[in-house]
């Protein structure tokens, strides 16, 4: 299919896998899509293309119907354009309500410096630099091990039809010592089980990516660590995460994260906007030829509209039925 790349004015790259979903709705070509997130896809690319991709807790929603990479830990992700229509989707796929948003109060782990702290703060979150204890063991041959398992009849009887950089990825998995495979998930359960008291803190908070947005021709192998620092450790722990644009938030509990990320978009605004707006300026600046994206409302989701026009809370029942029955019917479908 090629390489994906990623509308302006986001950035050069698409982010990899599910770079079509995160390109998709940062071109306004969708609102909602649904991917999986194993080791960070379904939030490099939303960091990549302003958009908002929503890891839940490992094992809460069914896997049926999707294709497996690495079993013990791939997770459907709810995917959008905004953190209300994100959330929206998560509920509807979940049955779990949405919580009330909320950020004062919640003690927030800085895991790396990102300018969204500052906002956290201003709700009334309490900010304190936190570090993520490692796993005592190295997860990632078993992870490689169980995407070659899942790829076995396919590669390399078919490697001609996979990229170059994915060759590489399982080119490298029968290189996995067998001590090593067996050893993974023992220490993953300790780490696992270590990480329910530390960091004490409700939520963690870090930049979706541990660079700048790569360009769309780098070779991915070169990248790869830089845009993982981050989003993998929370595939590992089984942590819900949520990727605003280049904003990272991870807790224990996806109620919690989605109180928080809720309040921090309705005061601050979606993250596709203010990129927006942010090219809206570089316009003016560059002078005519491009224009002004500020009173554009494409970003303005239909759960965005419900929500403003109401006085208080967060009125997911008013949203049109043709969302709803949309989303319901995705989710006895298995997709």
């Amino acid at each position: 299919m090629g390489r994906c790349r990623q509308p302006a004015p986001a950035g050069p790259g698409g982010g990899r896998t599910s770079g079509g979903n995160a390109a998709g709705l940062a071109a306004g070509l969708a609102v909602l899509a649904l991917g999986t997130d194993t080791g960070g896809s379904g939030r490099i690319p939303f960091a990549c293309c302003a958009t908002v991709g929503f890891k839940p807790s490992l094992g809460k929603l069914s896997l049926a119907g999707t294709f497996p990479l690495a079993p013990s830990f791939d997770t459907v992700s709810p995917m959008a354009r905004t953190v209300a229509d994100c959330a929206l989707m998560y509920s509807v796929l979940s049955g779990d309500p949405l919580p009330e948003p909320r950020i004062a109060g919640l003690r927030i782990g800085v895991l790396a410096p990102c300018p969204e702290a500052d906002q956290l703060a201003a709700l009334g979150a309490e900010l304190e630099v936190v570090e993520l204890p490692t796993s005592e063991a190295d997860l990632m041959p078993r992870f490689a091990a169980e995407c070659a398992l899942t790829h076995r009849g396919l590669y390399p009887e078919r490697a001609a039809e996979y990229s170059p950089d994915l060759q590489v990825k399982l080119e490298a998995a029968p290189g996995v010592r067998a001590v090593d495979f067996l050893a993974a998930p023992a220490a993953l359960q300790r780490w696992r089980r270590r990480l329910r008291t530390v960091p004490g803190v409700d939520l963690i908070v870090s930049p979706t990516l541990g660079i700048e947005v790569p360009a769309a021709d780098c070779w991915e192998p070169d990248v790869r660590a830089g845009m993982c620092q981050y989003p993998t450790p929370f595939n590992f722990l089984g942590w819900p995460p949520i990727a605003v644009d280049n904003l990272q938030l991870a807790g224990r509990d996806d109620q919690t994260v989605l109180a928080a990320a809720p309040a921090w978009e309705l005061a601050f605004g979606p993250a596709g906007r203010r990129h927006r707006l942010r090219a809206a300026a570089v316009a003016i600046r560059e002078g005519p030829g491009e224009a002004s994206p500020s009173s554009d409302s494409s970003w303005e989701s239909p759960a965005l509209r419900t929500r403003s026009a109401a006085s208080a809370g967060f009125p997911f029942a008013d949203l049109p039925r043709q969302l709803s029955a949309g989303l319901t019917l995705c989710k006895f479908r298995g997709h």
